[in-house]
Formats: C-alpha cells, structure tokens, sequence
C-alpha cells in the first residue's frame, strides 16, 4: 500500500458518505500543523445525517486487527459521551481483509476496561461489543462503502449498556 492510503481513504470515506446520505453534511477537520506535541482534533470529520451527528476518526490498518494505542483521540472522543445525539467512533478499514468497520468510542472503552487491546472482528464477540461491519464493495484498491447503516447504530445509553442484556 502506498504511504498516502490513510489520507485517500479518509478522502474515499468522505466521497461515499455523502453518496449514502446526499443531504447531509461531512466536514472535514484539519489538524494543526503547529508542531505541538499531542495537540489535535478530537476526529477527522464532524457528519450529520439529518438525525444524528458524528464525530468519526478514519483508520487505514494492515492486518488484521487495529490496535487501540494507535487511537489517540480516544480521551477527547469519549469526553464527549455526554451529549445527546452525537455518536463517535474510528471508521476502519482493515486493508489486508478488504472490511470496513464502525467501532464506537463507547465500545473501546468497554473493551479497554475488559483488558482487549486491540480490535478484532475475528475475536471480538458482537454481543458483548458493539460495532457495525459497513456493507462495502472492492475496487482495484480502495472499498466503495454504504454508510446509511450507521442509522442504525444505537444511542449512547444503549452503547453503555450493550452486552449487559445481549450475552
């Protein structure tokens, strides 16, 4: 994979996102680039559906499963649990199992708590941890994904509880 493909892919995610929901908004935050160590944004993009908003992280990972200290915005994204109808989470795309995934903040925590150090869709159960296998299609390289299934994702409170009730 090229050097670039996280920045093509966040592109990529941008493009398909608004073809799932024409409508709506998909803004695309920049990081400063002022040279402070461990100053960022909270995610690469703020998106609203008509609905909800989203703060989402786009991660392009090799292998096949993404580790959670390769999420730095964890802290910032789950400081915002709070308020009503946001939902925030990583958008990734395991590159070498061509899947894209929604995987809540609210979810990592959870695992985290649970000693799980890494996401992987092979090992981690549905029905303890929340997160949506995003319906995608292969081009040459990069994966056109229909995002109009994050409507489905539910709200923070059930997200906290999630597995509580389901295992």
């Amino acid at each position: 994979m090229p050097l670039n493909v996280g920045k093509i892919f966040e592109q990529k995610f941008k493009e398909d996102y608004l073809k799932s929901f024409p409508n709506a908004l998909c803004m695309r935050l920049y990081d400063n680039m002022s040279g402070y160590y461990h100053i960022s944004n909270y995610a690469d993009f703020i998106c609203y559906d008509s609905e909800r908003m989203y703060m989402l992280d786009c991660k392009a990972h090799e292998g096949s499963s993404f580790p959670f200290q390769a999420f730095s915005q964890f802290d910032g994204l789950l400081s915002l649990e709070h308020v009503p109808n946001l939902i925030t989470g990583i958008i990734l795309w395991l590159y070498d199992k061509d899947k894209v995934f929604f995987v809540p903040t609210i979810s990592i925590d959870k695992m985290k708590k649970d000693g799980i150090k890494s996401f992987n869709p092979d090992k981690v159960p549905k029905y303890k941890y929340y997160y949506l296998n995003i319906p995608s299609v292969k081009l040459r390289t990069y994966m056109n994904s229909d995002y109009t299934v994050l409507k489905s994702v539910p709200g923070n409170k059930e997200l906290r509880d999630w597995g509580t009730r389901n295992s």
